[in-house]
């Protein structure tokens, strides 16, 4: 309304400026044709006004439409996501428990086997010379609910002989895996290895230690005893024969 009567002061100040200029225009120009330009110009402004206001109108509106049109792909976007998110962690839950369920079935099943328990799988023999040998035996317990069979025990080098029981130790029951070590040709620090194979697995024994080189006999001078003199055995002299009576008689 306030553009209207700008326009329409406007209009009519033209028009008195232009009745003073120029006299004959008072004459010529009637008041209904100042009205009619009056009304032509709030007409022009008015239709102006609504066509902008029409653009801004169609302006909101579309920006209206994108803004909720961004707003619906955002909270698209974020309910995928939430979706995403819920079915990972659905997934990770369920993985959670097969695994958690197979490591139970692992450890009942590997419960009910046979299981061999050393007391030490390591022996350390110290510092011997080159030639000894060492004898020693790994003590185990048979752990497990179902009979231990050792089927084999090997060593790394052919210097260690070991031993093994041959038949079925039960449940709670105990053993030994025997070891001789022999250091003939040997020299330095040794680490032998056995490796005892069983229906409970593979297990890993080991001797340690240091072999020093055999001792020299030293060398010694045997002198032989003084001999005894040597005798020299004489001839016992012969007895004077006995003189005859001719010969006593002649003296």
């Amino acid at each position: 309304m306030t553009r209207y009567i700008l326009s329409f002061c406007l209009a009519f100040g033209m028009f008195l400026c232009g009745c003073q200029s120029d006299p004959a225009a008072k004459e010529t120009i009637k008041p209904e044709e100042i009205v009619k330009a009056t009304t032509e110009t709030v007409a022009t402004d008015t239709s102006m006004l609504a066509e902008n206001q029409e653009k801004e109108e169609e302006a909101a509106r579309i920006a209206a439409e994108e803004e909720e049109k961004a707003a619906a792909e955002k909270a698209e976007k974020e309910a995928k996501a939430k979706a995403k998110r819920k079915k990972i962690r659905e997934k990770k839950k369920k993985l959670d428990a097969e695994s958690k369920k197979k490591r139970a079935a692992e450890k009942a099943k590997a419960s009910a086997k046979a299981q061999i328990n050393f007391e030490q799988s390591r022996y350390n023999f110290g510092t011997i010379k080159q030639g000894d040998k060492i004898n020693y035996a790994f003590k185990f317990t048979n752990t497990g609910k179902k009979d231990l069979v050792i089927d084999n025990a090997t060593a790394t080098c052919g210097c260690t002989q070991p031993g093994f029981p041959f038949l079925p130790i039960p449940p709670g029951k105990t053993g030994e895996i025997t070891v001789t070590y022999n250091s003939t040709g040997k020299l330095g620090p040794q680490k032998p290895t056995i490796t005892v194979t069983s229906n409970a697995g593979t297990k890993k024994l080991q001797l340690d230690g240091m072999v020093l080189p055999k001792e020299k006999p030293t060398a010694t001078t045997t002198v032989d005893p003084p001999k005894a003199p040597e005798t020299m055995e004489v001839a016992p002299e012969p007895a004077p024969e006995p003189k005859s009576e001719e010969e006593d008689q002649n003296h």
